[in-house]
């Protein structure tokens, strides 16, 4: 018996038109602004997010100039002039656009220049890929004059450094984010007035993420201010960048671990840190650690998960990588982050640590507020080490509500 032929399986890109849109919705999918340009800089490509950045349908762009549809001249002399070189040399070129608008903002664009070469030795065209890094150019600009207003504050007196504390500590109003209610507490161990290692943050990445952090930064008063100020600017400007707590923290590391700020100083600048994202619109939560403390889950109904992940403290070691937890929030549950000011508070040969922690939560109950649950937490720590803590001591609390 003869077997019978099947015919040979369909694919999406079993032809060249399909290929082509496959490669047109590959591209339409970027959000990076991707142009093809002729030699004479006319467009022969432009993608869906470079004609919503341009305000034009693509049939109005192809086939004219950056000039032709409202670039400034000068900006357009000079991409000119660097297509120019592109075509000339055949190499690849970067750049920085800065366009600005009415009010003399406007965007920030990084772009690269490749030859789009279909033949040898001969560059038929030029692919433009251009990401708007308005936000972290701004984030940068903001740590870069943070820390130079902290190391300028080296010289001046304590009342200075006291409120450089108050401001690097400073939190968002408990029900500033929709869906989340946040409370925070921090606790200084030395009874100066130098300015301890701890510090706590909170801000939105994007329309429904909001980032949790609290850190421990080795040293004290204004050396451990600017380092404060670096990694908690530089974090914020790599998560609205890439908003993955992994990545967030090998990237944190691998800046501390370059930064000229931590070298000649053996022993200083090392971050512990917890880090947390949560969509308050779904209640997915991801939380990651570099040398710190675990992140307690308090579930509505009274049950408590220790959220456990090992990384190693920012700024030792280059090219680490750290792994995460995932948690599902729901109303009324509550993620607890804590320093080790905190966990480590002694008791002879006891500390109080995450069973400390979740020992208060427990007692406390799921109806308590995180206001009265932050102040437990502060005061049973406390009356654990014999009515003082001996370290600073960060403790930030983020309920969902409905």
């Amino acid at each position: 018996m003869q077997t019978p032929k099947l015919p040979a399986p369909a694919t999406f890109a079993s032809s060249a038109e399909a290929q082509a849109r496959l490669l047109d919705a590959i591209l339409d999918a970027s959000e990076d602004l991707i142009y093809v340009i002729a030699p004479d800089g006319r467009y022969l490509y432009v993608s869906a997010a470079a004609e919503r950045v341009a305000g034009l349908p693509r049939t109005a762009m192809i086939g004219r100039t950056a000039a032709e549809i409202g670039l400034r001249t000068d900006l357009a002399a000079r991409l000119a002039g660097e297509r120019a070189q592109v075509l000339a040399t055949g190499a690849r070129m970067s750049g920085e656009l800065r366009i600005a608008d009415a009010a003399g903002d406007g965007r920030v664009y990084l772009y690269t220049y490749s030859p789009l070469s279909l033949a040898p030795d001969a560059v038929e065209a030029i692919i433009c890929i251009a990401r708007d890094v308005t936000e972290q150019r701004r984030t940068e600009a903001e740590a870069a004059a943070a820390t130079a207003r902290l190391n300028a504050a080296y010289l001046r007196d304590h009342d200075i450094a006291a409120t450089l504390q108050r401001s690097l500590l400073q939190m968002p109003l408990s029900d500033a984010f929709p869906g989340l209610e946040v409370v925070s507490r921090y606790e200084s161990g030395t009874a100066d007035m130098e300015i301890g290692g701890d510090f706590l943050d909170a801000f939105l990445l994007d329309r429904s993420r909001v980032a949790l952090a609290v850190g421990d930064v080795t040293g004290k008063g204004l050396p451990a201010a600017a380092r404060i100020a670096e990694a908690k600017f530089t974090l914020r400007a790599f998560l609205r960048e890439y908003p993955s707590c992994p990545i967030g923290l090998k990237r944190l590391n691998a800046y501390l671990c370059d930064t000229p700020l931590w070298e000649g100083q053996p022993g200083e600048g090392f971050v512990c840190l917890s880090l947390a994202i949560l969509d308050t619109e779904n209640g997915v939560l991801t939380v990651a650690t570099a040398g710190a403390e675990t992140p307690l889950l308090a579930r509505a109904d009274g049950r408590t998960e220790a959220l456990a992940t090992h990384g190693m403290v920012l700024g030792v070691m280059p090219d680490m990588d750290y792994g995460s937890a995932a948690a599902q929030m729901g109303a009324g549950d509550t993620l607890l982050l804590m320093t080790d000011g905190i966990a480590e508070a002694r008791r002879e040969d006891s500390q109080f640590g995450l069973e400390g922690l979740r020992r208060v939560v427990t007692q406390a109950g799921p109806d308590v507020s995180p206001a009265d649950l932050a102040e437990r937490v502060m005061a049973e720590a406390r009356a654990f080490a014999g009515g003082t803590l001996r370290d600073d001591a960060c403790l930030l609390l983020a309920r969902r509500v409905s």
